[in-house]
């Protein structure tokens, strides 16, 4: 079925909204007038690009935390760009994920015909309720795709027929990709599509971080929409070429690359050898570079040891089982109970702990459970990253008296801490669910509110942590 050009512009300005809300600083307020006014934007927007007349708007940046002390470059893109961004991208980008050999296993295109046979039957005439949104997506989602990697790559591990793991990472990946190669990547598998693709790049030109002299680099896929790992797959495509090529040649390796983490399974130590260096000198073709500290040979076991988490992927299926009619739920909070004694035990987190750590979040928050409350406040302030994931947690159980204090006093320390504008954001969401009035943290608030000296990010939720409080 074909769809006509206000139709497809509809899912793209759905797709590109649930984007929108997974990124860096999705904002409260900015587009609710949508759903009074999105048949007259819809139009404009169609009505500039067949005018060749629509002009892609410069990213505001925002400076996201890596660690606890150390910041990255963040992007806030305007809604007209992603939802031209998908518009033009669902001509082709169908098509291109079929030829993707079977190796790449991230950011792949949904195969339900059947599903979204039916979404192209369905009227968008306003911003769709999110759980309807996220049935056009046109990406699979990661949590379907990243259990189904690691199974399979567990499987040929304990299969015994590969001796040697080959693992390797690339250098700050989408912050190096060459615009301008992958344009030429792009026209070369969808020559008939050139024009739209000339506008694609053009569009992520725009967002693209600029020098002192503010002049734009030309460079980079922002991390903050989905939309951006699905182009970053191709643009590997001269390395997927390559190792598919040696495995159908010998049948003695098998690859995957889940975005820019590649593994590859051998039979011998210097068949893997040679395979890293080849890697490396493709990457460098390509301007990326391999990491060194992640760039190593495993045996078959000790990829086992290392790549597996034992312990989050048993609290990953106690969530699975949270989910199924007739679990018994005692049973479920008993042992999701014991993976936190073993957790707590442990001086130091290493990057595994801290995953199994934010899996125990998850399970306390979908059984409610507040076993995390003694130290919800310490792991905000000390995993800035994962604010968004803390404050959610805080949220739930706010009414307990030692997570409010705990918030309370992030709140009013926040000029000595200092907070990174991103977790002073969330902090304020955390109050939303007060069942009783508190003139200390309200007050707090309606400063935030009023200082500009903070990013509007963080006053917009400030004004929308008010609504939920009682303003007055």
């Amino acid at each position: 079925m074909r769809l006509t050009k206000s139709k497809k512009m509809y899912l793209a300005f759905q797709r590109a909204v649930t984007d929108l809300e997974g990124c860096v600083a999705p904002d409260p307020f900015k587009y609710c007038e949508y759903d009074y006014e999105l048949d007259a934007t819809i139009r404009e927007l169609l009505d500039d690009l067949s005018h060749y007349e629509y002009r892609p708007k410069r990213a505001e940046t925002f400076n996201m935390p890596k660690g606890e002390l150390a910041l990255r470059p963040g992007l806030i893109i305007h809604l007209f760009d992603l939802t031209v961004l998908h518009y033009l991208l669902s001509d082709f980008i169908f098509a291109l994920d079929e030829k993707l050999p079977p190796g790449v296993t991230a950011y792949r295109i949904r195969k339900d015909k059947k599903n979204q046979f039916k979404i192209k039957r369905e009227t968008a005439y306003y911003v769709l309720p999110k759980y309807r949104r996220h049935k056009i997506k046109v990406e699979e989602p990661w949590y379907n795709l990243w259990p189904e990697f690691r199974k399979q790559l567990r499987e040929d591990l304990e299969s015994e027929k590969f001796k040697y793991v080959a693992c390797t990472d690339i250098t700050a990946f989408f912050e190096d990709v060459n615009l301008n190669t992958l344009a030429e990547i792009l026209k070369n598998k969808a020559g008939r599509y050139s024009q739209d693709i000339n506008l694609i790049i053009e569009i992520y030109k725009s967002w693209a971080l600029r020098d002192p002299m503010n002049v734009r680099q030309e460079r980079g896929l922002p991390q903050s929409v989905n939309i951006s790992g699905i182009l970053s797959n191709y643009y590997l495509d001269v390395l997927d070429e390559f190792l598919e090529k040696e495995r159908k040649k010998s049948q003695k390796i098998k690859w995957y690359r889940y975005c820019d983490d590649i593994t590859i399974l051998c039979t011998t130590k210097e068949r893997a050898r040679h395979l890293l260096l080849r890697i490396g000198a493709l990457l460098r073709n390509l301007g990326l570079n391999q990491n060194a500290r992640k760039t190593k040979i495993l045996s078959a076991q000790e990829a086992v040891d290392e790549l597996f988490n034992e312990s989050a992927d048993r609290i990953s299926e106690l969530i699975s089982k949270s989910q199924k009619k007739g679990t018994n739920r005692k049973t479920l909070v008993e042992q999701l109970r014991r993976e936190y004694k073993k957790i707590s035990k442990k001086r130091k987190l290493d990057k595994n702990t801290e995953t199994s750590l934010m899996r125990l979040y998850t399970a306390s928050s979908i059984l409610d459970v507040p076993m995390l409350i003694n130290r919800v406040g310490s792991d905000f302030k000390r995993f800035p990253v994962r604010a968004r994931n803390f404050s959610a947690y805080g949220r739930r159980f706010i009414n307990y008296k030692r997570v409010l204090e705990e918030f309370r006093q992030l709140l009013h320390q926040r000029k000595r801490l200092p907070l990174f504008n991103y977790q002073l954001a969330f902090l304020v969401t955390v109050f939303r669910n007060l069942k009783k009035p508190n003139a200390g943290i309200y007050k707090a608030v309606l400063e935030l509110c009023h200082d500009n000296k903070w990013h509007w990010f963080v006053r917009a939720q400030s004004i929308s942590t008010l609504f939920y409080m009682g303003v007055g």
